[in-house]
């Protein structure tokens, strides 16, 4: 999140993946407006058991001029809904099972998403990752349609797919597409 501007709503998400409540922004927002205030600094100590990330900050300051944007977090975090299904569309470009006692597979769909190409993960059951693979191989696009779920510095992944189906049997769905 860069400091000093109001956070969108995929920070908002982020913030709450990393634990950020609305509570907790509206507990900072109430210190920060003391006028004996001017600046909240905090250090975390981390367990030795589990250390934090590397990119994770040890040291936070935010200074009271901020409260107006810590106040709009807490407005976001009060007024974000649950994520709705999305559908897409693409071409499967990588697969990867690497445990052979796992019942799942996992492929990557190169899509277009907000004007951008990206690339989302898709979790399957391996009959349906087994079909995927003749799909890839026989050049089908295919349609994905399922909960987006983003993690920081990853693609998203659907964990589970309400549908997935090459593209081209939802166009013809009475002629049969070649294999």
């Amino acid at each position: 999140m860069d400091p000093g501007l109001r956070p969108n709503p995929d920070q908002i998400h982020e913030l709450v993946y990393r634990g950020v409540s609305r509570e907790f922004c509206s507990a900072l927002a109430s210190i920060l407006n003391e006028s004996a205030i001017g600046e909240f600094e905090t250090i975390v100590a981390w367990s030795p058991v589990a250390p934090a990330p590397e990119t994770m900050p040890r040291q936070v300051s935010i200074s009271a001029e901020a409260v107006d944007l810590v106040v709009s977090a807490a407005e976001g975090l009060r007024q974000q809904r649950s994520p709705s299904k999305q559908t897409f569309s693409g071409t499967i470009i990588q697969f990867r099972h690497e445990n052979r006692d796992d019942p799942f597979g996992e492929i990557a769909v190169s899509t277009m998403r907000r004007g951008r190409q990206s690339e989302v993960r898709v979790r399957l059951p391996l009959d349906t990752y087994r079909a995927a693979w003749d799909w890839h191989n026989a050049g089908r696009a295919v349609l994905v349609e399922g909960i987006i779920r983003k993690s920081p510095g990853k693609s998203g992944i659907v964990d589970t797919p309400v549908r997935f189906q090459p593209l081209d049997e939802l166009m013809f769905p009475d002629q049969m597409a070649p294999s």
